[in-house]
Formats: C-alpha cells, structure tokens, sequence
C-alpha cells in the first residue's frame, strides 16, 4: 500500500489521495506516507519532516452522519475544491432548495389562501344569495298564502253567492208549483256528495220549504210540473199513477214517469194531421186516433204495433172487454167495430139499426161515446146527432150490446146532450134538454165567462127501451166546463151541471140536496168507499159535498183559471192556454212522532212549560192535559171545573207540583196538581183581615205570592205570600207611590220583579217589599227582558223601548214604537237587544240604540208572547204556531216549523191539527245531511237536465 502511493504521489498531488476510515484509529490505520510530507524553507533550502492531515473521510460513526458530513470530503475532491468550498456550496444549495421549497410552500399556502378567501367569499355571497332566496320565497310564500287565502275567500264568497241565487231561484220554483225543480236547486246549493260549499241559511231554508219539513198536518201542495211543447189538448194517467200522457196542439204525444219526472218517450206519428185523441189500454198500450188512422204503440218497448184506418174524433173510441178492445164508431157508416188491441184486427162490426123511415130519409148523422166509461156488462152507451135536414137536428141515445151484436137507436129525442150513462138494471140517465140550446163557442168555455142568465138543465131516467121513468128540471149560471150524471147506489143520482151539483132520489127523481160553487166545475169524482163528492173548479179551489148535511166546503187548493183536473194518487191539473201540467199531491213529514198515550183536543186555550220536563196544556173548558217530556208521554188530564171556574196556571214549584187558583174566587185555595198521577191538593191561603185580592199571582222559590189591598183604604197595600210546603202565609206592606194594583212582569233570577203598577214600572225585591219606580208609562208587563247577569233591563214605555240599570237608573232608550213591539230579548253575551215587531220582522239594537240590523221571519203572527232560546250557533223563537230558527253568525232565517209548541232537549214540540182536532207530538230536528239525503230520495234519479245546469251556473 505504502509503495503504490509513493509510486502515485510521484505523477499526483497529496490532495488526490483520498482515504476512508472504516475502522481503528488514524495513525493505526492511515499509511505513515499520508501522515507526514517533507516541506523545504525557503530561506536556508533545509527540507524538513512535517506531520499533515491526510484527507480522509471518517465512516466509523452513523452511516447518516457519515453521509452529511465525511461524504463532502470525497467529494470536494473529486471536484478540486475545497472542502469548506464544498461545504458552503451545499449549504447553499440547501438554502435554496428550502427556500425554493418555502417559495412553493409558500406560494401553494397563498394560493390555497386566495382560494379560500375566495370560496368563503362565494360562500359568504351564495349565503347571501340563499338568504335573499330565502326571504323572497318565505315573501313568495307568505304572498302564496295570501293569494291561496283570498282566492279560498273568493272561492267560498262565490259558492255562497251561488247558493244564495240558487236557494232564491229555489223558492220561485216552489212558488210556481214546481217542488222538484225546488229540491233540485236547494240541493244544489248545500254540499253533498263530492260538491264541498258552505252550508248558509237560505240554502237550508229553501230545503226546508220545498220538503215540507216539519209540517205536521196534510196538506195538498204543488210538487212537480210536466211541461209540453206546444198548449195542452188532452192528458190521462195509468191506473197506479205511474205514467202522465199528454197531448199538445202541435200533435205530439209525450210519456212521462211521475215518480221520476223524466220523459221516457214522444209519438208523432204524422207531422201533417193533429191527433183527437189519446187513449191507454191495460197500462201498456197507447192509442193514438187521427182523423184518418189509429196508431197504436207498446210503451215496454215504445215500439208501433199497429196502424190501422180508423180515424174520427176524441168520442169515435172506447175501450171495452177489460181494454183489451177498442170499440171504435164510424159516423159515416153508422157501424160499430171491435178492434183487438194487440194486434188491430177488426173482430166484429155492429151495424147501427134504422127504422124504414129512417132509412128512406137519407138522415145525416154523428156517432159519439161520453167522455166517462159508458159500459155495463156488454152493453154499452152512445149518443147520435140525427139531421132530419141543416136547421132540425136532435139528440137520440144509442144502446150497444156486444153480446147480442146489436146498435139500437132510441125513439126519444132531445134538443141537446151533454152526457149519459147506464145504470146497473139496465136504464139510461141522460143530462140534457127537450128544446135545443144556444150554441157555444170553444173559445167561451176556454175563458170560462158567465152568460148572466140561468141556463136550464134536465135529467132524465129512462128504460132500457127509452121510456121515461121520471125527469128533474135544473138552472145553473156559468158556462159548462164539465157536465156529468152519475148513479151513485142507495144516495141516487147526482148530477153536476156548471157549478151546480144535485143529489136525486133515484125512484122518483126528486131533488134531495143542492149546493152550489162561485165558478165552474171542471171534475168531479164519486167516492164509493165515504159517499161524498169531490169537486175541483175553474178557480182551482176543491171540495167535499156533504149531501147528508146539504153543503159543501171549497178550499183554494190549486191554481186558478182550470180547464181540467184529473185526481189518481194526487191531482194533475191544467191551466187554460197552458203548455204546463201541475202535479199536486199531499204534504207531511213523517218525522213527526206523536206522544204516547196522547189525547185529541178540541181546542187550546193555554200551554207552558214547567220546569225542564212537563208540559201543560189548558183548553177553553179548563181541562189541564199534562205531559211529561223526556218520556214523551201524556200522564193524565185534570177537569179543573170540579175545583175551579177560571183556572190560572202558577208553574211547577220545587217539590215537582203544579199549582193553580181560581182568580175570580174571594177565597183563595191554590190547587196542587202531581204531574205524576194528576192527582190533585188543594192548599188554603187566607187573606189578612181586611183585605181583598188584586191582580195576578206568581210563584217563586215555594211561595205563591199575590197583592191585596184594604176594601176601605186602597192606598194601603201588601203583598200576601204563601209557604206552599208549610202552608204558612206572610203579609209584607208594600210602599208604592200610586194608587194601584200589579201584577208580576219578568223576574231576574227571583232577586227582583218588573211590576206593571197600572201603567207605571217597578222594580220590587220581594224579600223585602221594597220598591223602585221607573220613568215612563209600562205599556205592557209582558214586553220586558233582563240581561243574562241582571245588569240590564228593557221595557217598553210611551217614548219607544226604555234601557235600565239593575237598580232602576235610566241607560239610555231605543227609537221604536213601542206599541208595534211584541217581544225583546238580550242575547247571551248582553251586547245585543233583539226586539221582535208586530210586521213578524227581528230587529237587532246595539246598548247605544244602534240598528245592527233585521231577519224577516215566516208566518209569525201570535197572540202568545213569544218564546226564546238560545243554542250554540241558532236562536229558537216561537211566536203564534211558528218555530223559527235563526242563524247567529248572518242572523238569516234558516228554518221553521209550523203548528209549534216550542223547542226543548233536542225535539221540536209540535201538534197535528186534522178534522177539528189536535194531536201533541214532536220532531227530531234534521242536519243538513239529513234533508240533502231526504231531498236526493224524493228525486230519485230526477237530476237537472243540460239546459237547467247551464241556466243555473251549475254545469
């Protein structure tokens, strides 16, 4: 080693001989050549011996230190630097590679810092952004909600306006005899099914008028219309009433369901001709007769079976064999044919016989049939108009028997005809005349004028061969609607003639009874099952003759100016120059529940409630009808006679009794009446010595109190009550301020009475005897009311309506007059004053005498003073016989109830007055759903039709 570096040094420096400690120490290690170098002076030339540090890297540490520190050695080396050179430049090196490094860093922080600060800044604006957003769309929103708000406002103010129109259009369409169209358009205004709109009070009235609800007794009321095309000529029912068929002047023949009002079918066979008239065989087969053909269709299927050439007029037809033949006359022939009506077939012709002069006379002649069933057996009637020549006509009746195949004209004549018939032994009454009469236009009997003249008239009773029996001459004055002699068994004949109806003795023809009407007759029906006669006239009044008694009773029943009426399970009845039919019919709720046990009455003179379960009800004779009202029963009656002559009604007093006295008896004995078995105690309540009765009694907490006055000393006064438990009497000295007697007007809780001191008010506190009078003249004790609390009083005095304080100070007064004023009430929160006025209108009154406003009400006219009560959302007011009940919110009339006795736990107190009597009863009232399911029921499928839910806004 030590040769080969000599051997290098000679060609190389030392600073090229590099040496690596791996291991041991330097000097051990290091060759001696590398640790020492010769080095000359310069001055003397002495070479010398001289110790260096080799240049040499030191590995013996870590091998990292190593690297970091002895590696540089090697290579500074390498490269001809110096180490330190070396050093520096790494540490350079380092610097600006860990600068370049912090640049990055550096830049990479500022870049990431600028991205930052610019997200948070779009952050920040984008919260901004969504902040805004978010407050416009909470502004959206809440607009939004508005919006929806005003139009669900807007929405529900149009429905209720719709229903408004449509409740008024509702109560037209009953007015004008049209209840189903009624029920349509109330129905149309309250909600049902998937048609969600308020519920308003006229809806709900016009449903409860065109129901009927809550009419106890029956009456006869227009319930549906039939309108044609074109005017009526002629209409007919089937034997149930199922079916209306009307004929109209311009030849169509229209069907219609009755239940339903639905048209299930139109005929015009010919659109040149004009039918004379209709007929129905066995509820099945339609005949239509021309003057040319018959038609005849098949209303299962409203096919045509048949047409056949048969023609004539309204009398050329009759239906014979159970109608399942038409016996059809041929004027022109003479001959009489049966016609099957299923098929049209002529099964026999019937020759009218004439005798050889007739025959050699060439006579003109017209065939007719009564307008009625002229059939008995086989044998039928007919009439013929025989024409000797143009100016000498008469009438001649005309036998037909099918059996014998024979057409027998009669050798009586008369001047006119006007209606015949067979009775049962096989003889003829005829409605007529010997001389013929004036002739008559159509048109006069269409208006219906009186000829101001009486008009004769004879009925006639003839043999079966055409000999008279016996004839009844009669005079009636107005024009003939409706002409009719009918057999009526064991009562004889009637006949009905203009507006006269007679009763004959069928043997001799005498005249039994007669009775007369203001206007025409235009129907009139036999009753078999009560042998009465029932009439309709031209003025549309209808009525029962009782030919036992002689008379008749009209009611105006139906419109006016008829031209004909038809009555199967109602009445049909037309209007001259009418395209309407009216259908009327009779009217009750069957709601109507009658109390158990409940007696008839007469008549009523008094009624009150006691309490909250008994119900008293006095009649004229003074017998007391009690009844107990949550079992709904009568518990019994009290003649009051066997006590007293003039019963005066006290109330029920706290030990469950009624009590009563006599107010024209000089001995006062109160009656005890237990409502339980109208057992009845008589209790003594003696006057002071002294003293004589004076005015009313009333009872309040278990006493009966009743003023009384000294015979000699009318100034000296007292007020006697009496312990009804005890019998005890108690005299307390009144200090009134006028000379005269009272009686008890309205209590506040029993703390303080309203008196009616011969006109002058008073407030009284009976525990004392103590007395208050007010300002004015009290008009009557009865027209008062405290507020709910009893800080307020109002009473009619001269001025109008007077307002008071609990303790009688003067509040102010309202501007009516007051004797127009026939009720008043505070309502529940005594804020508004309700006074009821003679013209049946509500008018409110702010505590200021304000108007607030008004509700007309319905049918209330009463001499009893009128009833309140107060639910949750209606106000109950009875006046007279109506109920009505009145919505608190629009203070609009929703209901009522006729023939009323008023409201109590959820039932409506009603009676029935039919034939003279009344019957007690009650309603359960109805909810809305309830009358819209009634109402859907009475129309069963007999909905609007396109035109009517246009007209109407509802399609």
């Amino acid at each position: 080693m030590q040769r080969e570096i000599e051997t290098f040094l000679k060609t190389h420096t030392r600073k090229q001989v590099l040496t690596v400690l791996a291991e041991g120490e330097p000097p051990e290690i290091i060759p001696e050549i590398l640790l020492y170098d010769e080095q000359t002076d310069p001055a003397t030339g002495e070479t010398r011996r001289v110790a260096v540090e080799p240049l040499s890297c030191d590995y013996r540490g870590k091998f990292r230190t190593a690297r970091q520190e002895e590696l540089p050695r090697l290579a500074s080396a390498l490269l001809g630097c110096g180490y330190d050179e070396l050093r520096q430049r790494q540490r350079q090196y380092q610097m600006r590679r860990t600068v370049g490094v912090l640049g990055l860093c550096l830049a990479a922080s500022l870049a990431f810092g600028a991205y930052f600060v610019r997200t948070s800044v779009t952050i920040r604006e984008s919260y901004r952004q969504l902040e805004e957003t978010h407050a416009m769309l909470e502004d959206t929103n809440a607009q939004l909600e508005d919006t929806n708000a005003q139009l669900e406002a807007s929405l529900d103010q149009s429905l209720r306006n719709q229903s408004e129109y449509l409740a008024a259009e509702s109560r037209k369409a009953l007015e004008a005899g049209d209840r189903l169209l009624a029920i349509r358009l109330a129905l149309g205004a309250l909600p049902s099914g998937a048609q969600d709109r308020p519920v308003i009070p006229q809806a709900e009235l016009a449903m409860v008028e065109a129901l009927g609800a809550y009419q106890s007794d029956e009456e006869i009321a227009a319930v549906g219309t039939f309108t044609l095309e074109g005017t009526v000529s002629d209409y007919l029912l089937d034997s149930e009433g199922d079916r209306l068929i009307a004929l109209d002047n311009l030849g169509q023949v229209t069907v219609w369901d009755t239940a339903s009002y639905h048209r299930l079918a139109a005929f015009r066979p010919s659109l040149s001709d004009k039918p004379n008239a209709v007929k129905l065989a066995q509820d099945r087969y339609l005949l239509i007769n021309y003057p040319v053909n018959t038609y005849c269709y098949d209303l299962e299927d409203n096919s045509l079976l048949w047409v056949n050439a048969i023609g004539g007029s309204a009398s050329d037809l009759m239906l014979a064999e159970g109608e399942e033949q038409l016996l059809y006359v041929n004027s022109e022939t003479g001959d009489f044919s049966l016609i099957d009506v299923r098929t049209g077939d002529i099964l026999q012709t019937i020759p009218l016989a004439l005798t050889p002069e007739q025959q050699e006379q060439d006579p003109v002649f017209r065939l007719g049939f009564p307008d009625h069933d002229g059939q008995v057996g086989s044998r039928f009637v007919a009439w013929c108009r025989y024409y000797e020549s143009w100016d000498n006509a008469y009438y001649v009746p005309v036998v037909i028997d099918l059996e014998q195949g024979s057409a027998v004209m009669l050798a009586r004549r008369f001047g006119w005809l006007d209606d015949l018939c067979l009775q049962s032994d096989g003889g003829i009454l005829l409605f007529g005349g010997e001389e013929a009469r004036d002739e008559i236009s159509e048109d006069w009997f269409g208006y219906g004028y009186s000829f101001l003249r009486e008009n004769p008239f004879t009925v006639y009773s003839l043999s079966p061969e055409g000999e008279e029996h016996w004839h009844t001459d009669g005079t009636f004055f107005l024009t003939t609607y409706f002409d009719r002699v009918l057999p009526c068994g064991e009562w004889g004949v009637v006949c009905v003639g203009g507006n006269v109806c007679l009763r004959l003795d069928g043997e001799t023809g005498e005249i039994l009874s007669r009775a007369e009407t203001d206007t025409a007759i235009v129907r009139a029906y036999w009753n078999e099952g009560d042998d009465s006669l029932t009439v309709i006239t031209r003025s549309g009044k209808m009525g029962f003759f009782d030919f036992e008694a002689g008379g008749c009773s009209l009611s105006d029943t139906f419109v006016d100016n008829l031209v004909e009426a038809k009555v199967i399970h109602g009445a049909y009845v037309c209007q001259y120059s009418s395209d309407t039919i009216l259908r009327y019919r009779l009217v009750a709720d069957e709601n109507f529940a009658p109390f158990a046990d409940a007696q008839s009455l007469d008549n009523i003179y008094q009624y009150a409630y006691l309490g909250e379960k008994t119900l008293t009800i006095q009649s004229y004779e003074d017998v007391l009808f009690v009844f107990d009202l949550e079992e709904r029963r009568q518990t019994g009656t009290i003649d009051l006679n066997e006590w007293t002559e003039m019963a005066t009604s006290l109330g029920l007093s706290e030990d469950g009794k009624i009590y009563c006295y006599d107010r024209w008896a000089n001995d006062l004995e109160l009656y005890a009446i237990s409502p339980e078995d109208c057992s009845v105690e008589t209790v003594a309540m003696p006057l002071p010595e002294g003293y004589h009765w004076y005015g009313e009694g009333w009872l309040w907490q278990g006493k009966v109190y009743r003023a009384a006055r000294l015979l000699e000393d009318y100034d000296d006064r007292a007020l006697v009550s009496c312990d009804v438990a005890t019998g005890e009497v108690e005299t307390i000295p009144l200090d009134l301020s006028v000379s005269a007697g009272f009686s008890a007007c309205v209590s506040c809780g029993g703390q303080r009475f309203l008196l009616n001191g011969d006109g002058i008010p008073f407030l009284f506190d009976p525990a004392t005897g103590g007395s208050v009078e007010l300002e004015g003249l009290i008009q009557d004790d009865t027209i008062s009311a405290w507020s709910g609390d009893g800080a307020l009083l109002a009473y009619c005095d001269g001025s109008g309506v007077a307002l008071c304080g609990g303790d009688g100070t003067r509040r102010g007064e309202i501007d009516v007059i007051s004797g127009q004023v026939k009720g008043m009430s505070f309502t529940p929160d005594g804020e508004t004053l309700l006074i009821l006025g003679s013209d049946g209108v509500l008018y409110r009154f702010d505590l200021d005498g304000n108007p607030l406003g008004e509700t007309a009400l319905f049918g209330t006219r009463g001499y009893r003073d009128p009833m309140w009560e107060f639910l949750p959302d209606r106000l109950m007011l009875l006046w007279g016989s109506f109920l009505c009940w009145i919505d608190l919110d629009s203070w609009e009339l929703a209901g009522y109830a006729g023939n009323s006795l008023g409201y109590d736990a959820g039932l409506i107190l009603s009676y029935q007055y039919e034939s003279g009597t009344y019957t007690f009863g009650c309603y359960t009232p109805y909810s809305v759903e309830e009358m819209v399911k009634m109402g859907e029921a009475a129309l069963a499928n007999a909905a609007l039709n396109e035109h009517q839910l246009a007209q109407y806004g509802l399609d």
